[in-house]
C-alpha cells in the first residue's frame, strides 16, 4: 500500500493511503494479455460445469490488461473503469451471465475525468447510472468480484469538508487487494428499490487525526458517459443472450 501526502482544501493536511498501485508506464506483467485470455478461458470451463442460476447475470466486470487486473461496471454507455493498470491497448473482459463467464476482447478509450471505456461485441448485464452526490441516510453499497466469487459491503456517506469528491464510511472491511480497484458504488432508489452506479472505489483517505474514508469517483466524472455513449438504436451490432434479455 503507498502512502501519498496531500493537502485538503484549507489547512487540513492527510494522507490518502493508496488501495492500489499508481499507474506506472514502464510496469509490464510477464505474460502478455493472450495468456490471460488462455487462464480466463479455463477459468469458465470450470465455472460453467458449476450449478448456477441461469436468469441471473452481474454488471460487475474483470478486466485482464498489460498492466495487471483491476475491476469495472457495465453500463449502457459500456464497460467504466479506472484505468489503474492500463490506459490504452487491449483489454480482455470477464463478464458474468447466468450460465457462468465470457470472455470479450476490446480497445481501451479514455474518456476523461481519470476514466476509461471498452465495449463489447455482444449486449452485456448493465446497470444504469444516476449522476447524484449520496447523502447521509442513502442506502449504498459497494459490490466487486474475486473470481467466481462475490462480495458486498454497505457503504455510508460522509461530509467531511477536509475531503473532496466521494467518501463514505463501513462497518465492513473493504478488500484491499490491488485487483478490487474499480468495484462500483452503487445507489438504492427508495422510490424505485432499483440499484445505479454512482461511482467507482478508488482507495482511501486518512485524515491527520486518523479518521478513514473510502474514496470514490463519481457523478463528476461518470457524466462524460452521457459524452460518450455510442448509439444504441442500430440493434444490428449487439449479438443477444436468452438470459440477459
Amino acid at each position: 500500500m503507498t502512502s501519498v501526502a496531500l493537502r485538503g482544501p484549507g489547512s487540513y493536511p492527510y494522507r490518502a493511503l493508496l488501495l492500489f498501485r499508481p499507474f506506472d508506464d514502464s510496469f509490464r506483467m510477464k505474460s502478455p494479455v493472450t495468456t490471460l485470455r488462455l487462464f480466463a478461458a479455463a477459468l469458465a470451463l470450470v465455472a460453467t460445469s458449476c450449478t448456477v442460476t441461469r436468469n441471473y447475470a452481474d454488471a460487475t466486470v474483470t478486466l485482464h490488461t498489460s498492466g495487471g487486473t483491476e475491476l469495472g461496471v457495465s453500463t449502457p454507455g459500456g464497460v467504466v473503469f479506472l484505468g489503474n493498470t492500463a490506459r490504452s491497448g487491449e483489454v480482455d473482459m470477464t463478464v458474468w451471465f447466468g450460465d457462468g463467464p465470457s470472455i470479450e476482447a476490446s480497445i481501451i478509450e479514455p474518456i476523461g475525468s481519470g476514466l476509461y471505456l471498452a465495449q463489447g461485441e455482444i449486449r452485456f448485464p448493465t446497470v444504469e447510472v444516476a449522476f447524484i452526490s449520496p447523502q447521509p441516510g442513502d442506502r449504498v453499497f459497494a459490490r466487486g468480484r474475486t473470481g467466481a466469487e462475490t462480495w458486498e459491503i454497505e457503504l455510508f456517506p460522509t461530509e467531511d469538508p477536509r475531503v473532496q469528491g466521494m467518501s463514505f464510511r463501513s462497518a465492513q472491511d473493504l478488500p484491499r487487494d490491488i485487483s478490487q480497484v474499480g468495484a462500483g458504488v452503487f445507489w438504492i432508489d427508495p422510490e424505485t428499490d432499483r440499484r445505479a452506479l454512482i461511482g467507482l472505489i478508488s482507495g482511501r483517505v486518512l485524515l491527520s487525526d486518523g479518521t478513514e474514508y473510502i474514496a470514490a469517483v463519481g457523478c463528476e466524472g461518470l457524466w462524460r458517459l452521457i459524452a460518450n455513449r455510442r448509439d444504441d438504436s442500430n440493434e444490428g451490432r449487439w449479438t443477444y443472450r436468452d438470459d440477459i434479455l
